[in-house]
Parts: structure tokens; sequence; C-alpha cells
């Protein structure tokens, strides 16, 4: 198969990641569970996404959900827009039933498949620094604008941070990223 065997009239990608934030005890959306995961999907797939955004999502470590955006929208800002209304929605039904905060942080849109992984580098380079807060979806544009106006770039990585880099540079098979993340782990 190639990609556009499996997706022939998509024309833009991209991914975020989500986390459910809860102060409850409440574990029906424990995300690090596959089949969970799937049950979330089937509920929120035709229920908050409009016909032209397909859904897809992996669960990872520490309850986050990855989820993959697929669209048949010609125009990349109703795309944008079609998955940040639905997210919001996805957000307040959650807030409203289950006493549960959705953050969703989304990497930039792009038109081919093959650049989803740029998209998740993307959205898992900023979910760690960002707060729940009024915004429950922020767009990788503006999870830059947030850290460069805290100056968290500036900071020195720790060793923990510059590891969890250099895995994810190997698992997307990216040798440029990787031998420049172990550049910096071996000077630190």
């Amino acid at each position: 198969y190639t990609p556009r065997t499996l997706f022939p009239y998509t024309t833009l990608f991209r991914s975020g990641i989500v986390k459910i934030q809860t102060e409850s005890t409440n574990k029906k959306w424990d995300f690090s569970k596959q089949s969970v995961v799937e049950e979330f999907l089937i509920i929120i797939k035709d229920e908050y996404f409009d016909k032209k955004i397909k859904t897809y999502a992996v669960s990872f470590h520490d309850h986050q959900l990855t989820m993959i955006f697929c669209s048949t929208h010609a125009d990349v800002f109703d795309f944008y827009t079609g998955v940040r209304t639905s997210l919001e929605k996805i957000n307040q039904s959650l807030q409203k039933y289950y006493n549960m905060q959705l953050v969703c942080v989304l990497g930039k849109i792009y038109p081919r498949l093959e650049q989803i992984s740029d998209s998740y580098e993307e959205a898992l380079s900023m979910i760690k620094f960002i707060l729940p807060g009024r915004n429950c979806v922020i767009n990788y544009e503006e999870a830059k604008q947030m850290l460069s106006s805290r100056n968290i770039e500036s900071e020195q990585k720790r060793p923990q941070e510059l590891e969890e880099e250099l895995v994810l540079a190997i698992r997307l098979a990216k040798k440029d990223k990787a031998l420049s993340v172990l550049a910096s782990v071996l000077q630190y």
C-alpha cells in the first residue's frame, strides 16, 4: 500500500497529543489501554468531527493519546478550525459529564502523509511545557510563542529530557537529530 492508496482523497494531515486531566479518581479514560483509546474514539469520531475529518489514535505512556487527523478539506483554514472546534466541544463534554479537562497540542498541518512524523514531533516538543489554562487546544505556533515569552527554550535541558528526545529521534529515524542530541548528552 502507498499513502495515496490508504488515503486517496485526503489532502491535509496533522497530529496532536491529547491529555485528559482530572482531580477525581475516575479511571474511565485511562489511555494506557488501547481498548480505552478505541472506545473513546468510537464515541467522539462521528459525534464531534465533521465528515471531512478522519481521526486515528494510539495510546502512549503518561496517559497520552496521540491522534492523527486526516482531512479532505480543500482549504487549510477549514481543516484548522474544524479540528479546533471539535476538540473544544469534546473538552466541554468531558468537563460537563466527567469533571475532566482535555489539553491538546497540535503540530502543524502538512499536505503529505509522509510529514505526519514532523507534525507529531512538533506537538511532542511542546506538550511537556503546556499547563492547562483557558485554552484546551493549542497549536504548535501558539505554543512556540508561549515558550519564547517564558524563555523556556533558553534553559539547559536535563539528561532525562535529552534521553527522551534521543529515543524519539531514533524511533522516528531522524539520524541527524539523533546525532545532535547525542552530542548534547555527551557534553552534559
